[in-house]
């Protein structure tokens, strides 16, 4: 893959001036400090085996028992119990971590390990997480825009809800149903469930900054990826500008690794590289955007409690 890379950009790997990584943040792997191999499979940042013990751990205080030093919540998403269940669980890896032979990181910290001499370029990292919504038509199937829900509402709760609930016993649904439901009401529904998800984290943004915002037109700014199809600003009530670069996370990585390495000599100047490949400006009723909102926190309300014991799948 990298090689192919290279032979797409042209220039040969001893111009490279530093490697960008992206990687789903919260993926935890622990490792052999004088080989370098994995002792276990990596736990994905959506895996909810840790959620009996994040219960454990808080007790009666519940969820929010370290938050105040931490910041955080405890969740199954977050690296530390994920830490916790592998030494649990790994015969004699508690023992040979407390002898200082394992090392522990997420994936771009191993990659890192693993990876050349850091000399003469240098490694950054960046950071991604998958959307929580993984129920998505593909690209070229449009007639989900041409339909309405007609009452359904879709929670794609598929290993608990994130940010900002941060429920592991949560599950995806489907609420509303009628006789009148086709597949494409349901298509329809999961993607406005994409810009339901993205306005509730941007509220939750809101009410933490005290209202503040970054943009004071309120416009989103997102990637193309489901952009064709979902329009989640649009939907959530907000003008978007999605660029014409498809993979924005990725380019992302690249820019930090190239400001920290000189390519670029500031924030500004990577500024005027940004393109706008189209705008998405909202046209559903206000009055009906809140109705749709207000419905779907509701089904939101029904995936919460479904399962006591994450440790079975």
């Amino acid at each position: 893959m990298v090689a192919g890379a290279l032979a797409r950009a042209g220039p040969g790997a001893d111009r490279l001036s530093a490697l960008g990584i992206t990687n789903q943040r919260e993926t935890t792997v622990l490792w052999d400090r004088a080989t370098g191999k994995p002792v276990h499979n990596a736990i994905v940042w959506q895996d909810t085996r840790t959620s009996a013990l994040c219960r454990q751990l808080g007790g009666t205080d519940g969820q929010d028992r370290f938050r105040e030093p931490t910041g955080l919540p405890l969740a199954s998403y977050f690296s530390g119990p994920k830490v916790a269940w592998l030494l649990d669980h790994v015969p004699g890896l508690r023992a040979r971590a407390e002898r200082g032979e394992i090392a522990f990181g997420t994936m771009d910290s191993w990659l890192v390990w693993r990876g050349p001499s850091p000399s003469p370029g240098r490694w950054c990292g960046g950071s991604a997480t998958s959307s929580a919504s993984s129920v998505t038509p593909t690209r070229s199937s449009r007639w989900p825009r041409a339909w309405r829900t007609t009452g359904a509402y879709i929670v794609p709760a598929f290993s608990g809800l994130f940010a900002p609930y941060w429920r592991s016993d949560t599950r995806g649904v489907v609420t509303g149903l009628t006789r009148y439901v086709t597949k494409a009401h349901l298509a329809r529904a999961a993607l406005e469930a994409t810009s339901r998800q993205t306005r509730v984290v941007v509220d939750a943004m809101h009410q933490v900054s005290g209202g503040a915002d970054h943009d004071p037109e309120g416009r989103l700014g997102h990637d193309q990826e489901q952009s064709a199809d979902a329009a989640p600003g649009g939907r959530a009530g907000r003008a978007g500008d999605p660029p014409p670069v498809s993979e924005t996370t990725c380019l992302g990585a690249a820019y930090a690794a190239g400001v920290a390495t000189g390519v670029w000599s500031s924030l500004d100047e990577l500024r005027a590289h940004w393109q706008r490949d189209a705008e998405w400006a909202p046209v559903m009723e206000a009055s009906v955007r809140e109705g749709k909102y207000r419905n779907w926190r509701r089904a939101v309300e029904k995936s919460l409690g479904w399962t006591e014991d994450d440790d079975t799948p």
